[in-house]
């Protein structure tokens, strides 16, 4: 049989895997980019209700505690009445969080 008349043959499974773990992998690197350029401290702002009133959305990182979240948003402020608030905002009712937790704060 003359190579022109030849058949194409399948994708083998291991280049169908080596594909897909590729693309993994280039997704994976490109979130973990991605948090590295995320400036620290930073979070989205979105407006609340009407009057004015805003809040902020605070990604808890590795290691940090409710006060810490407190002290960064609303610095100078008594850091016990603001972790008391973040709590109450949003139902914490022994005020721990986890790292990656989402929590709604109140931007002063």
């Amino acid at each position: 049989r003359p190579r022109a008349c030849a058949r194409r043959r399948e994708p083998s499974v291991r280049l169908c895997v080596m594909v897909g773990v590729g693309a993994l992998l280039v997704v994976l690197a490109l979130v973990g980019l991605a948090r590295i350029a995320e400036p620290i401290g930073s979070a989205p702002t979105v407006t609340v209700g009407s009057g004015g009133a805003s809040s902020t959305f605070v990604t808890v990182r590795a290691g940090e505690s409710l006060a810490d979240v407190a002290r960064s948003v609303a610095p100078g402020r008594p850091v016990g009445a603001v972790t008391a608030e973040i709590a109450e905002i949003n139902g914490l009712v022994d005020g721990h969080v986890d790292a990656g937790q989402t929590l709604v704060t109140p931007r002063y």
